[in-house]
């Protein structure tokens, strides 16, 4: 049914509130036989008061709506309407490139390793500023890692330049990075293949090994002492697909035993699983096959990479990782999918994003069998470690590395509540990766402590393109940033996850100034944590103890025109969101493995608006503490 016409849901009362205000609201509701717990309600002072203090912190957060470079001739560009209205653009710079000097990889003898033989090709590319290297078909058998950074090909100071690999794979045989880039500006990398020689997934199936649950690998698989167990996931042999019971375990080193015969023993390993099949990861958190690292400290900013084109089979751990990059990313017409008859490629994320700038662009790709996320943009919540007694000063852990003069920080509490904004005018001259870093305000922030969390403005990331690709298993798209667009992207036994964190990874901006459009969702995971309806496409926010928050992080949302096809759960679930819009979305056969779920849940939200979905007309909408526009 469409909606539109009020009294023909059948809506679960849900409001939570002790403002008699609302609560008339909610008899008026209910008298006019609408079990509604949300309707068109002022908001109270304090809470409009609330909503001003998000407003200032958004306006900040959202701000870098254009691409911060001029425009080139075949750069890569996206543009869209935002859901607040104004037009955001993001842009990767292409190679500048005059007359074409080629430089071709001189092919390592057979059995040699093949590192100094492409780092020498980098080398005569940059002197002879070559314009275009080249990679002969063939495989190629790296064999040990670069001195100089984690990486068994270090490509650093390159620029305005092409990779084009044609017909060639790279065979890595460290679990070591893959891969590593840094110092490059507007580099291209395309057409050839990254593989891992390594054992990075196996079946295998619990059993009762004399009353006690093990876990053997199959026959087809030998492994020894010396192979280890990160994770395991329940998994489908025949279809090489995981099972919508999402049942998985994950393990620390020394965690498991191996007792000879394919077995090994584990706490982990409970009797629910004896005679389940699971897909095991051999790594417990395995290197990246293709890095980008942006490095503050240099002089040069890693910017303007491109990966087109490029086909990564195995990884012990993610795929393609940007860190620290502070604008210009595209991955582009690439596949992250495991060899035919596998069912595994990455042991962790496909596509990782930290600490991004702005401008990525994630298009046309296909991504399946990933050992966790598919494609995670997030950004760094940083600690409070100190606050000396003016206020002014303040000692910052996690990512602070990447903080920097000038930069524009915001500060909040553990729930989420937006304290103030300040500027840093002083900070290390050589910050520290790994532990704290003291830094200078040009203002006190009231009520800053220990337990206060600092987001940089710089780092929050911009401009994100995600169009036109597949998805298939593995785990969600999660996104973290502002100014977002997600579009016509099929998501086949995966989902979608739009937010913020000040819990367990402590990341991510939240959702602000998004929209997701066009996409289809097909079959899926279930998810059961925080006590939250989760939903094939969600919207939330975590505190530090694990609770959705009451507060609104999440901020203009626009979820239009997608269409929902035997979920597991619910078909969308938005929390902690102010002003979304949810309109012409198709919800068919929803709570698959959920008897009695709803298509469409509400959960602490202010000014939601709905119109034009196609929703079941029996349990089309769950509505809890929210405000509701028909």
């Amino acid at each position: 049914m469409k909606h539109g016409f009020r009294h023909r849901y059948s809506l679960r009362v849900g409001m939570r509130t002790a403002s008699d205000r609302i609560k008339a609201c909610r008899r008026k509701a209910i008298a006019a036989s609408i079990a509604i717990g949300a309707c068109i309600c002022a908001l109270l002072p304090a809470q409009a008061q609330a909503q001003a203090n998000y407003a200032n912190w958004y306006r900040y957060a959202t701000a870098a709506t254009v691409s911060t470079v001029a425009p080139a001739v075949g750069d890569l560009t996206e543009t869209w309407t935002s859901a607040d209205g104004r037009s955001v653009e993001a842009r990767v710079r292409q190679p500048r490139q005059g007359a074409e000097v080629v430089v071709t990889l001189d092919i390592p003898p057979d059995g040699a390793d093949a590192r100094p033989y492409f780092e020498a090709m980098v080398a005569r590319a940059i002197k002879q500023r070559a314009t275009r290297l080249v990679i002969p078909p063939g495989t190629y058998r790296f064999r040990t890692e670069s001195g100089i950074a984690n990486g068994q090909w270090v490509i650093r100071g390159l620029s305005d330049a092409v990779i084009d690999g044609t017909g060639a794979t790279l065979l890595f045989a460290l679990n070591r990075g893959g891969i590593y880039v840094t110092d490059c500006q507007r580099l291209r990398l395309t057409n050839f293949a990254i593989d891992y020689d390594l054992l990075t997934s196996s079946f295998g199936q619990v059993i009762d090994l004399n009353g006690t649950p093990a876990l053997r690998i199959d026959d087809d698989t030998p492994v020894t002492v010396a192979n280890q167990i990160g994770h395991i996931a329940h998994y489908d042999r025949e279809t090489l697909t995981p099972d919508p019971d999402n049942i998985r375990a994950y393990f620390g080193p020394g965690d498991t035993t191996f007792v000879g015969d394919q077995t090994y023993l584990a706490t982990q390993f409970t009797p629910d699983m004896i005679g389940k099949t699971f897909l095991v990861y051999h790594h417990y958190d395995g290197a990246a096959a293709l890095k980008l690292m942006g490095d503050p400290a240099s002089s040069r900013q890693t910017e303007d990479i491109t990966v087109d084109g490029i086909w990564i089979r195995k990884s012990p751990g993610m795929g393609i990782v940007a860190f620290g990059v502070r604008r210009g990313v595209a991955i582009v017409n690439s596949r992250i999918v495991p060899p035919e008859g596998e069912a595994a490629s990455t042991e962790v994320d496909a596509m990782h994003v930290y600490v991004p700038g702005g401008d990525l662009i994630v298009k046309g790709n296909t991504v399946s069998g990933a050992g966790d996320d598919n494609l995670n943009v997030d950004s760094p919540v940083i600690s409070v470690r100190g606050v000396d007694a003016s206020g002014s000063s303040v000692t910052l852990g996690d990512y602070s590395y990447y903080v920097r003069k000038g930069d524009i920080v915001a500060a909040f509490d553990g729930g989420m509540r937006f304290q103030d904004l300040a500027r840093v005018t002083i900070a290390p001259s050589q910050p520290s990766l790994r532990t704290t870093n003291t830094f200078t305000l040009d203002r006190p922030i009231q009520n800053l402590s220990n337990t206060s969390f600092i987001r940089d403005v710089a780092l929050n990331g911009n401009r994100v393109a995600v169009i036109g690709n597949t998805f298939i298993n593995g785990g969600n798209v999660l996104v973290q940033v502002p100014n977002v667009l997600v579009s016509g992207n099929g998501f086949q036994g995966s989902g979608l996850r739009i937010l913020s964190s000040f819990a367990f990874f402590k990341e991510g901006t939240g959702g602000l100034n998004v929209v997701v459009d066009g996409n289809t969702f097909t079959g899926g995971k279930v998810t059961n944590r925080y006590n939250f309806p989760f939903a094939a496409l969600s919207a939330y926010a975590l505190t530090t103890t694990l609770e959705t928050s009451m507060k609104q992080p999440n901020r203009y949302l626009a979820i239009r025109n997608n269409s929902f096809d035997s979920v597991p759960q619910a078909c969308i679930t938005i929390a902690s969101s102010y002003h979304s819009e949810i309109s012409g979305n198709v919800c068919n056969n929803s709570n698959t493995l959920n008897p009695g779920g709803f298509d469409v849940n509400l959960i602490n939200d202010v000014d939601v608006s709905l119109s034009g979905n196609s929703l079941n007309l029996l349990r089309p909408l769950y509505v809890y503490n929210s405000y509701v526009i028909y």
